[in-house]
């Protein structure tokens, strides 16, 4: 049985794993990625990495598939920009990682990826048309049309740049107003510091004031759990900014289903209520009333798992078995 490496290198940890032709796969290792370091500094730790999980494979290793986030030229492998990568821009990662490995890279964008995983082991299974929004350090979104990753002109799926506000932040895009300014683990964090300075009280207030390097997403979502009303308010504007954008998506292209994952979406019950509630009010009428929306199933797992089945596929058409 061959094998492939499947790699998944966000803004924060990178992540991989050997992944077999049905979709298993090995211990998952996981790394920082320092990716204030520079492009060339990540790529050595990632070639590193994957030289050891190829030693340590149960079989011959095919090929690697990699999973980055920003826009990718996935033909060429050439990684074209980066918002939460400091300097990758036009960075040849297929050709730099195959003259080092010896073997096949092929390079994606992270969120197609993981919707490519999903469609084929987890909660994309029996869909045809859907997107699966990655909610992370940034926010990403692959698009699956027809039961292919849709690339349009190799930048498709893109909902975290989707303006919804106008008049809003600046993102790291370069845009205003962007899906990833409020819902994301930066967005969380820039919108709290903004509170506070405007005077927000409360537990996060506290936290924020005695410890402010503590302020993280995890924090935000643990003292919304204790019910602070102001970390509840942090989530609720992250869920209706979703609501927005996947009212405007459904009207578009009335798809099959919304798959919802990434680490800020482990706070699933603290944004679902209100996504569903600003999605009620935007969708058109005749549109899917109820926002057919469900969390991932591969967790973790899934861009690895994804980027893994682009080696066995050769391109990104999905194995329907």
């Amino acid at each position: 049985m061959p094998y492939a490496v499947g790699v998944d290198i966000g803004g924060t940890h990178f992540r991989l794993a050997v992944v077999d032709e049905t979709g298993q796969y090995g211990i998952i290792k996981k790394f920082a990625s320092e990716s204030h370091l520079g492009p060339h500094t990540l790529i050595d730790r990632i070639v590193s990495a994957v030289s050891g999980v190829i030693e340590e494979a149960p079989g011959p290793v095919a090929g690697i598939g990699v999973g980055i986030a920003g826009a990718v030229d996935h033909i060429k492998g050439v990684v074209r920009f980066s918002p939460n990568l400091p300097g990758w821009d036009y960075i040849p990662l297929a050709e730099i990682m195959e003259d080092r490995l010896g073997r096949s890279v092929l390079v994606d964008n992270d969120a197609d990826l993981i919707a490519f995983g999903e469609k084929w082991r987890g909660a994309g299974r029996g869909y045809e048309n859907f997107l699966c929004i990655t909610l992370g350090t940034g926010v990403g979104g692959g698009l699956i049309l027809r039961n292919e990753i849709w690339h349009g002109c190799g930048t498709a799926g893109e909902i975290g740049h989707v303006t919804i506000d106008r008049h809003g932040a600046r993102c790291n895009c370069g845009n205003y107003g962007c899906l990833e300014t409020v819902a994301s683990a930066t967005g969380l964090i820039r919108m709290a510091r903004e509170g506070l300075g405007k005077g927000k009280k409360g537990l996060l207030a506290q936290r924020m004031a005695s410890d402010p390097d503590a302020l993280s997403a995890r924090l935000i979502a643990d003292l919304a759990g204790q019910g602070d009303p102001w970390a509840l308010e942090l989530f609720a504007e992250l869920g209706k900014a979703l609501g927005v954008a996947i009212a405007s998506v459904m009207n578009l292209l009335c798809l099959d289903v919304i798959i919802i994952g990434g680490g800020v979406s482990d706070a699933w019950d603290l944004f679902i209520g209100p996504l569903r509630t600003e999605y009620a009010r935007r969708v058109m009428p005749g549109t899917r009333p109820e926002a057919p929306v469900l969390p991932w199933t591969l967790k973790d797992a899934a861009g690895i798992i994804g980027a893994a089945a682009t080696v066995f596929n050769k391109e990104p058409k999905l194995m329907n078995s």
